[in-house]
Formats: structure tokens, sequence, C-alpha cells
């Protein structure tokens, strides 16, 4: 296995790959399967365009290290992978402000107009817990709560791959 500094230089000016994968691979997507050339680079992401002398083009950011795979002929991007809540993350949550019986009047109310004074508790009580990331609002530390699916999504794991290219030669 190459790492990320093996693929940003493979990806210099005028190399060519193909998106031939990923989560791209359940909707229609335009340019799945259309050869596109690196047409400009930066530190943190590459430049893509169908014309190989355009001057910019559609922006492919890298992500964390841990979160791709390279091989020398194919790099694939993964989603962070999700895992359950540890204990103490479950504590945390069932003693969120916002949960506990004695505010139900309050978080109606809130509801009701537009108020946010249990959002606000709620956000206290992770903050002082150490677990801004059960905010779900913004990824702290590598760690963002997932509302849809009541789970972590942590960027340590790998997840599901969201872009198949391949370099070619």
């Amino acid at each position: 296995m190459k790492t990320l500094a093996d693929l940003k230089r493979a990806l210099h000016v005028g190399a060519q790959v193909t998106l031939t994968g990923g989560t791209l691979d359940r909707i229609d997507s335009p340019i799945h399967g259309i050869p596109r050339y690196v047409v400009a680079t930066q530190g943190n992401a590459v430049q893509l365009n169908a014309d190989a002398n355009a001057r910019g083009g559609s922006f492919l950011t890298f992500p964390p290290a841990r979160l791709l795979t390279y091989d020398g002929d194919t790099f694939t991007v993964h989603a962070p992978g999700k895992r359950p809540l540890t204990p103490a993350e479950q504590a945390c949550m069932d003693s969120m402000p916002s949960r506990q019986p004695e505010n139900a009047e309050q978080v109606a109310t809130d509801i009701m107009t537009d108020g946010s004074r249990m959002f606000h508790m709620d956000r206290a009580h992770t903050k002082r817990h150490g677990m801004e990331h059960l905010d779900g609002f913004e990824t702290v530390r590598g760690l963002r709560y997932d509302f849809n699916t009541r789970t972590i999504q942590d960027e340590t794991l790998k997840g599901d791959a969201e872009l198949i290219y391949t370099i070619n030669k």
C-alpha cells in the first residue's frame, strides 16, 4: 500500500484519471467513466478537467490519509466509518438537559417559539463532559454524531468507498 504523499506525486499536472466506482455507482453520474486530467495541484487538492489544457476544473480535495487507500494504479476515498456510541457517550446523551422530564415544558416552549435555551444547555452539557462531537453540528477531533442513524462518524475508521479513481498511465 502506498501513501498519500505517493499519490500526490503521481497526480502531477497532465496526469489522467478516471472515476470508476464508489457511491456514485448508485446514481447516474455524468463524470463516471470519463477520463479527466489533472490541470492544477495544491497541497490539499487537485483540479480535474476533461480538457487537458483548461486553466481550472473541479476540486478533488484529499481526505485525511487514514481515509484513503492507494495501490499505485487505483486510489479510493472512503467516508468516515460509523460506530455505536460508547457507554460514556450514551450516558452523556441520556443525561442531556433536553432529555430530562423536568425540562419537558421548556423543550416544548423552545419548539413553539423558535427558542434555543435547551439547545445551548445541551451544548454546554456536552462541552462540560468533553464530548462536543455529540452536538452533531461539526466534526470535533475526527468524531461527529449522526442524528439519522444515531451513530458516531469516526474518521479513524474507513467507511464506504465514496470515490474510486484509476490513474491512466
